[in-house]
């Protein structure tokens, strides 16, 4: 239906765009919104009137207009019949009220739709629990639902049409997926032991700024100056599975709100909320205003794992933990973790944290020694000394500890773990080569190179074969002798790889102020070996082709040095 009709009728006649979009959308026409916005923006210019909007203009809003709210039965019902009031095309992402109503649908089972019924006993994503999941049929159609969310009042049931044909005011069953709203209710009820456990370990001061409740995981966002030591984090934790030990019944109730706040219900600060309201009850320990869905006793969320604790921003700490079987799953994957560590490292899971940290020391180690030139002793491949912090395997608290310091230490993932392992112990293999080529011609040190230097005027020149040098070693020694040396210098090494030449060049502060440069002295001596190269005018690095003539070419990097220092 074009926008610019609609904008005339509306104008002239005062008829409502929305009263036309539904006569539309029972044809199955589309409605030219877009164009009916720009109409009526035109018609206000040629009018020489502002143009107000009073109404929001979705199929939503139109469906709100109808049905006013979708009452909500699935505090006691996870099924239960109802009747399709509308069918709404398109995604509708992030909250957007857009699409088209329709009369019927049948489509392929690829196309998202929304679903808004009479009532219904699916959750809609609110107070941080997300949407319920599961289906609506009849024997004419079947509709998945994936995803439950609120718009104002409305329940929208959004998912996939995957058998059939769906009729606006279809009677219907609508059957909430069980296993997914018990994983969701152990989760939340979890949230409410938890908030109580911080409250007792950490202070009162510990107040919710946010949550949100997924299947059988939980996110907990609450002020705290600083991080959570870890044993007040397994003291909470194990006061939280205590509770859960204790069977304390959950119930809920309808009060008024002054009741609430005289039983000292927690309420969010700033949070509005309806007067009579919903308190959730826990035993004696926890009473809280909330519209999620709960379980009917502790004993019911079986077990809980933190297994993050981290900053959110200033003041603001998050705890994320699992229930249910996810948590089993994860002590079992926790204990599986050392001991992969441990068959990586070639030890025992007691020992793992300690063969992850020497392993990294020795790396870095390694670093410093291509470095500075000087080779320590290492075995060609990794082998754990066996000192260091021992793990308690049958204990699971000493297990988890191991296995956040493992990742703490590595910077990473739990899931890169084994991964980060075995990259640093090519990286340890890599270097132990590489130091012993480096070392293959000797203990050759910065004080031997500057034994064999020649003074020229004020200078110290070197220009020297160092056989097995690599980059990194040949940088560090010129850098040892810049300092060790009050005088300017001049230094000029080279080292022979394979059928290749490698050469690095340095010159002291002096010596680059008088206009000398690195990088046009090393790249003679490379055009000298049939190479090229250069870099800055205190440190430069080449390369050639040719070690027939390195003897040579440091004897013309001499004789040039030479004379750029006697000019």
């Amino acid at each position: 239906v074009p926008g610019e009709a609609v904008a005339e009728l509306n104008a002239t006649y005062g008829v409502p765009p929305e009263l036309l979009q539904t006569l539309s959308a029972e044809e199955n026409f589309t409605f030219d919104w877009h164009g009916y916005r720009k109409a009526m923006d035109q018609h206000a210019i040629d009018s020489g009137a502002g143009q107000r909007e009073l109404f929001q203009t979705g199929p939503l809003e139109t469906l709100k207009e109808a049905l006013h709210e979708t009452p909500f039965l699935g505090y006691d019902d996870t099924e239960s019949t109802a009747v399709v009031k509308g069918i709404i095309s398109g995604e509708g992402g992030k909250g957007e009220d857009d699409g088209q109503l329709l009369s019927h649908l049948h489509r392929p089972a690829d196309t998202l739709v929304r679903l808004v019924l009479n009532h219904t006993p699916f959750y809609g994503e609110s107070g941080g629990q997300v949407g319920d999941i599961g289906v609506i049929a009849n024997d004419d159609f079947e509709f998945v639902v994936t995803d439950t969310q609120k718009h104002a009042a409305l329940t929208v049931h959004h998912g996939k049409l995957v058998r059939g044909e769906i009729t606006e005011g279809a009677e219907c069953v609508a059957k909430v997926d069980i296993p997914h709203r018990d994983a969701l209710a152990r989760a939340h009820s979890a949230t409410h032991i938890l908030h109580h456990a911080l409250h007792q370990n950490v202070g009162r001061h510990a107040e919710q700024q946010g949550s949100k409740v997924e299947a059988d995981r939980l996110r907990f966002d609450f002020t705290n100056p600083k991080a959570i030591p870890d044993e007040t984090l397994v003291q909470i934790e194990k006061d939280v599975l205590t509770l859960i030990d204790d069977e304390q019944p959950i119930s809920w109730n309808i009060v008024p709100l002054a009741e609430a706040r005289a039983t000292g219900a927690m309420m969010l600060f700033g949070e509005k909320y309806p007067d009579p309201c919903r308190m959730v009850s826990m035993g004696d320990f926890s009473h809280e205003l909330c519209g999620g869905t709960h379980l009917t006793n502790t004993s019911q969320v079986k077990s809980f794992e933190v297994v993050v604790e981290e900053s959110v921003s200033t003041g603001t700490r998050r705890i994320e933990a699992l229930t249910g079987a996810r948590a089993e799953e994860h002590r079992s994957e926790t204990r599986h973790l050392l001991d992969k560590v441990a068959d990586t490292l070639k030890c025992d899971a007691a020992h793992a944290l300690a063969a992850t940290v020497q392993l990294m020391e020795e790396v870095r180690r390694l670093k410093k020694e291509i470095a500075a030139g000087k080779s320590g002793v290492h075995t060609d491949k990794y082998k754990f000394q066996g000192e260091g912090p021992v793990a308690d395997v049958q204990d699971y608290n000493s297990v988890r500890s191991s296995v956040r310091e493992i990742t703490r230490r590595l910077n990473v993932a739990i899931s890169d773990v084994v991964d980060r392992l075995k990259a640093l112990l090519a990286d340890r293999d890599r270097l132990v080569k590489e130091l012993k080529a480096a070392t293959a011609g000797g203990k050759l040190s910065a004080d031997d190179l500057i034994s064999s230097h020649e003074q020229v005027g004020d200078t110290c020149m070197i220009v020297a074969e160092t056989p097995g040098a690599n980059p990194n070693v040949m940088r560090g020694w010129i850098d040892q002798i810049r300092k060790k040396m009050d005088s300017p210098t001049a230094v000029l090494l080279a080292a022979v790889q394979g059928e290749k030449v490698l050469l690095v060049g340095g010159l002291s502060r002096e010596l680059v102020e008088r206009g000398l440069k690195a990088g046009d002295w090393v790249g003679a001596a490379a055009r000298a070996v049939g190479g090229g190269g250069g870099g800055r005018p205190d440190m430069a690095q080449a390369g050639g082709k040719d070690p027939s003539q390195l003897p040579a070419a440091l004897e013309a990097a001499r004789e040039s040095m030479r004379q750029q220092l006697t000019v």
